[in-house]
């Protein structure tokens, strides 16, 4: 496991970029779509594939934009982020833990057994400070609420993680 530097360590640029914050706003966002579509929380490994596929700008462009596209047609479609999703997945791991971390005690998101579900409470992460953020992470937040009502539709977790090549 790689541990990341303190905050005050950091490059400006990875810090703004793997911000916490944001990156658990964009959890909450898959996971709200995908139990609204299923009825069910979100499997806790999705976010480790959601985040590095939202942030790599190529690849979040080339998300389906209708939710019942079959994932193994689109996996073939797309052999270039199928095989570079692993990598990415393994280099933004650590960012993700920061993240659930941080939407757990900042109170968006609730960790159980085997799901992440969404917090319905109130949350100190306000609407009007997401609506303050440039135009791409509102593209992150938008494409969000896309991929988490795909997954909803594509199997088990663990069948849609085996077609990624991703490791739980």
């Amino acid at each position: 496991m790689t541990a990341l530097a303190s905050w005050e360590e950091r490059v400006r640029e990875e810090a703004n970029l793997f911000n916490p914050y944001f990156l658990a706003i964009v959890v909450r966002q898959v996971a709200r779509a995908y139990e609204t579509a299923r009825g069910e929380a979100l499997p806790w490994p999705f976010p480790f594939l959601c985040v590095p596929l939202l942030l790599h700008e190529q690849s979040r462009e080339q998300l389906p934009y209708n939710s019942r596209t079959d994932l193994v047609v689109w996996l073939t479609e797309h052999p270039d982020i199928r095989f570079l999703t692993p990598g990415r997945v393994r280099l933004l791991r650590p960012h993700v833990r920061e993240a659930l971390l941080v939407g757990v005690r900042e109170g968006i998101l609730t960790l159980g057994r085997p799901a992440l579900a969404i917090s319905h409470g109130p949350t100190r992460i306000t609407q009007a400070r997401l609506d303050r953020t440039v135009a791409t992470a509102g593209e992150v937040v938008k494409e969000a609420t896309k991929l988490g009502r795909w997954l909803a539709r594509n199997g088990s977790w663990q069948y849609q993680l085996t077609l990624w090549g991703v490791t739980a």
